[in-house]
């Protein structure tokens, strides 16, 4: 199970578990971050288990927690009082570029339910029924996937007044820093680009934590 994700270059999701990472290219983005239900990160999403944000949206450690999530979404009672009609203002407001009115059409014709019908008076069927709509609509398409052991800065080579020019890749030999920050972004190698003063600056990341990598003595 993957214990953080971050955003890589593109459309990219890093997932990583130590030295193990997945990344997840292209598809929808309900897919690369294994959140069906496209929710936003917040209270409800960190409960049910996620570990990230990536496109101003939650990432789930795998495709049954995002699920989950989904489906405990409609169990909580600001939503269980509302209709399905009403409940699309939450879940798909215009504010956030959705177009409600197009949204309960498809729910309508992908479940076949009234939209007058409130959301506690659905059957267990009924809520799946719902959850499985809601998956379709915010879009399924697959991208590449790809799991590997992440490579570490081992060491850089410096040129005049102390800049690096080079660094030394765990099993890809000397690279540039264009070629490192590269392969950073597509979550190949530990590190972190950090941009500061209208300079770029490659840092390493012995504790995966982005927001712990300010400090010079780790810079590479």
């Amino acid at each position: 199970m993957f214990s953080k994700a971050f955003k890589g270059d593109g459309k990219r999701t890093i997932y990583s578990n130590g030295k193990i990472r997945m990344v997840r290219t292209g598809g929808d983005p309900a897919w690369r971050n294994n959140n069906p239900g496209n929710l936003r990160p917040g209270a409800h999403s960190r409960i049910h288990g996620s570990i990230g944000t990536v496109g101003g949206f939650a990432v789930f450690p795998s495709y049954d927690k995002g699920r989950e999530a989904l489906v405990w979404l409609f169990k909580k009672e600001t939503y269980q009082k509302k209709t399905v009609f009403d409940a699309v203002d939450d879940y798909a407001p215009a504010k956030d570029k959705n177009n409600p009115d197009q949204y309960r059409k498809n729910l309508s014709r992908l479940t076949g339910l009234r939209l007058d019908r409130k959301i506690k008076d659905l059957s267990n069927e009924e809520l799946v029924q719902l959850v499985d709509a809601i998956e379709k609509i915010e879009g399924k398409k697959r991208g590449t996937e790809e799991t590997f052991r992440v490579k570490e800065i081992l060491d850089v080579q410096t040129g005049k007044k102390s800049v690096i020019v080079a660094y030394l890749v765990e099993d890809l030999g000397w690279k540039s820093k264009a070629e490192v920050i590269g392969l950073i972004g597509k979550g190949f190698v530990d590190g972190v680009v950090v941009k500061k003063g209208g300079k770029t600056y490659i840092r390493t990341r012995p504790d995966q934590t982005v927001a712990n990598n300010l400090n010079p003595k780790k810079q590479r």
